[in-house]
């Protein structure tokens, strides 16, 4: 097994990757350490592991925390995220740090002033610095050397239920009246008769107009614009039924498409605004 995965390993690195394996545990701390007032950590079980790759990791002690409240917003932490601290540091002024005030656990910056005070100072405005006195039992815990942010994720139950509303209504073609409306929205962007092969194709996409019925097409915009100076001729537009546009406008490929550059990127525009207009 272990000859696979180094073969495997070699493989990514020739392909300009850097894999690495995580092989080296560090406690996780369930508990959560607050962005604001000291506060007791909450309830925890024992300590659990995460394994993280061994170069990434110090050669002192190390160990992950969740991080509650606002008072580090300004430096990049939000409720949630994950830290991990150093407790073989000696920390510096401006380090950020876990320390225990009085049994409490706080994460601050840790800052001397020019009288020499000793303070813990807030990333957030609405959160004042709070001066360590001689009467205050204070502890650095550790530095902290990383912030690990969750990824988002939405369910696939939610990302379903988001696509059977936007399907249901793509599966219904638009109303005669709303198709009209949206050519004569869409008419000025229009600038030469070739271009409202981009209506065309949106209006084919949303089955307003039947696969190739140029003729068709170029009659209802005809009778909807009449006075436009550059009307569809249907001819052109069958010209232009190649590569990618003939694929739906979600898929049209510059590289595949019978027109490139600017025109490529006007034709596409103007798709995407009747899509849009037809929603």
């Amino acid at each position: 097994m272990n000859q696979e995965l180094n073969n495997v390993l070699a493989l990514l690195e020739q392909a300009g990757l850097n894999p690495q394996v995580c092989d080296t545990p560090v406690a996780y701390d369930h508990r959560c350490v607050a962005c604001g007032r000291p506060t007791a950590p909450g309830d925890a079980d024992d300590a659990d592991y995460c394994l993280m790759p061994r170069r990434l990791m110090g050669s002192g002690l190390e160990f992950f925390i969740d991080i509650q409240g606002e008072s580090m917003r300004d430096a990049g932490f939000t409720p949630g995220d994950r830290i991990r601290v150093r407790t073989d540091v000696t920390p510096r002024d401006g380090d950020i740090v876990v320390a225990r005030v009085d049994g409490d656990f706080t994460v601050k910056v840790l800052f001397t002033d020019e009288q020499g005070r000793c303070w813990l100072v807030p990333q957030n405005e609405a959160f004042a610095p709070l001066l360590l006195t001689e009467r205050m039992e204070v502890s650095i815990v550790g530095c902290v050397v990383e912030v690990v942010k969750d990824t988002p994720h939405l369910s696939s139950g939610e990302c379903m239920r988001i696509i059977r509303r936007a399907q249901s209504r793509l599966d219904t073609p638009p109303a005669p009246q709303a198709v009209e409306q949206a050519i004569r929205q869409i008419a000025p962007m229009v600038e030469n008769g070739r271009q409202w092969y981009a209506v065309y194709s949106a209006l084919r996409d949303r089955e307003a107009v039947a696969q190739d019925d140029y003729h068709g097409f170029a009659d209802l915009v005809r009778r909807v614009v009449p006075g436009h100076p550059r009307l569809p001729v249907a001819s052109e537009l069958l010209r232009l039924s190649a590569g990618s546009f003939r694929k739906s406008v979600a898929l049209w490929d510059r590289t595949a498409a019978p027109v490139g550059g600017k025109r490529f990127e006007a034709y596409l525009r103007i798709a995407r605004r009747m899509l849009e207009l037809l929603a």
